[in-house]
């Protein structure tokens, strides 16, 4: 196959791949299965697997559509059948192509287009991301209080809970200093991390409509929900749980103390609760899905059905098709040229070779004896009359004439050209050459196809 088909019909797979790549997301079944294989024996990703799979397919579909257009263009029989299944093949291809055209050129306005779409919720969790930081600092500032106050009551006068009746010093205002000061220090890496959490927020809210810029500050926000400065606020919250947890306490020098409060635990675990949620859920702001050359698909088949309404759309998919349309007519072009250069240098295969060696120049010798005889009565008979090459025969056609005919496999002569008196051919000029050995009476005028012009060239080319 010569270079320049190779390498459009290698173009025109890579193209029909994405849009096989699509159908056979479908097949999800025999895919998943050659998948899973390929990792268990490769260890290959699945994606990589899935674009194997799609390569694969487009090389043949272009193999089918090649196969197809040289039958056509080699006059090689069933031209009729091979063009059809060829155009079907083309069409084929160019449907296939059309939303990989459009992915791989459009994949700035596909991705703005993907991310004004999903601009609502994408903003509604920015929101959601606001409003649950600002319930972490109202719960850490209440804890910090309750922690604050309880410390001073307990130092000042104690009492804050069932087992502390005395002011001053001792296990019970020594662990309630602690909580104090770990309260208000959760109190300010809570601050901190919600000013974070704000600015991230803000950032996504005014994000560049762009999927790759939406995803980049999408991800900046989730992970603040996994900070470390969050992290560490819940293990001080989970320990002062622990202390105010009457069945548990804290150990202060080899004794085990407990401080029943009823409402400061419940301060402690609503903090806890909240963080909980937070780290648990992690904010599910939606992460853009990245996009396949199904979207491109998408604003192919949203360009043609506009096109049919007759409404206006800002579909970008009639470029893909334009583009489609040229890679494969410039194939079936360079297939003709290929095809054309193959004939003209008797390579080619043709309708007119009986026997499996026609496809080589290098013909048995009896062969091309029994083909140059029949040249030769052809070009013997041959006339140019209104501007077309026709073969003169006698009625009836005499033995070499019958040959001619048969082996040539020439049309019936039209009914203005069939049994012309003898006397109406003379009047011809281009008869002249033929009136000392055509003695019949009446002729046959049959139109000589243009293919039996190449295997005329052949032969002469082949001639002994």
């Amino acid at each position: 196959m010569p270079l320049p088909v190779i390498v459009i019909s290698v173009v025109s797979a890579w193209l029909a791949s994405g849009g096989i790549s699509v159908l056979l997301v479908r097949f999800s079944g025999p895919v998943s299965a050659v998948q899973a294989l390929a990792e268990a024996l490769f260890d290959a990703d699945p994606e990589v697997t899935l674009g194997i799979l799609a390569w694969c397919v487009a090389l043949l579909l272009q193999l089918l559509v090649v196969s197809a257009w040289r039958r056509v263009f080699a006059n090689m029989g069933g031209i009729i059948a091979s063009a059809l299944v060829g155009a079907v093949f083309s069409f084929a291809s160019m449907a296939l192509s059309s939303g990989m055209a459009v992915f791989q050129l459009e994949t700035m306005t596909l991705q703005t287009r993907a991310a004004d779409e999903a601009r609502a919720p994408v903003l509604a969790s920015a929101d959601a991301a606001r409003a649950a930081a600002l319930e972490l600092v109202r719960t850490t500032a209440a804890l910090s209080l309750a922690a604050a106050r309880k410390a001073e009551i307990e130092i000042s006068q104690g009492g804050t809970c069932a087992e502390s009746s005395i002011a001053g010093e001792g296990p019970i205002q020594r662990r309630s200093i602690l909580h104090a000061g770990q309260a208000q220090e959760i109190g300010v890496m809570v601050q901190y991390w919600a000013y974070a959490v704000e600015d991230a927020a803000d950032a996504l809210s005014i994000a560049e409509p762009r999927q790759s810029a939406v995803n980049l500050r999408v991800d900046t926000l989730r992970g603040l929900f996994r900070d470390q400065a969050l992290l560490d606020a819940r293990s001080m919250l989970s320990a002062m749980a622990i202390d105010m947890d009457p069945t548990a306490g804290w150990t202060d020098n080899g004794r085990t103390y407990t401080c029943t409060d009823p409402d400061y635990a419940a301060a402690i675990a609503a903090t806890v609760t909240v963080v909980e949620d937070l780290v648990g859920t992690s904010i599910s702001t939606p992460r853009l899905t990245e996009l396949t050359p199904a979207a491109g698909f998408e604003s192919v088949w949203e360009a043609v059905g506009a096109r049919i309404e007759g409404r206006e759309t800002d579909a970008v998919g009639e470029t893909g098709l334009v583009i489609a349309f040229v890679v494969e007519l410039i194939q079936i072009v360079l297939i003709h040229i290929a095809a054309a250069v193959k004939t003209r240098r008797g390579q080619s295969p043709h309708r007119l070779d009986a026997f499996a060696d026609g496809k080589s120049p290098n013909r048995p010798s009896h062969r091309k004896e029994k083909e140059a005889a029949i040249a030769d009565t052809l070009r013997d008979r041959t006339i140019r009359y209104k501007g077309k090459t026709w073969f003169v025969s006698a009625v009836p056609p005499s033995s070499e004439e019958d040959a001619v005919i048969k082996r040539l496999d020439l049309p019936h002569p039209p009914s203005l050209f069939s049994a012309i008196p003898k006397g109406v051919m003379m009047w011809l000029p281009e008869f002249d050459a033929m009136r000392g050995y055509m003695t019949a009476s009446a002729f046959d005028l049959r139109k000589i196809p243009s293919d039996v012009t190449v295997w005329l060239r052949r032969v002469e080319r082949d001639r002994p």
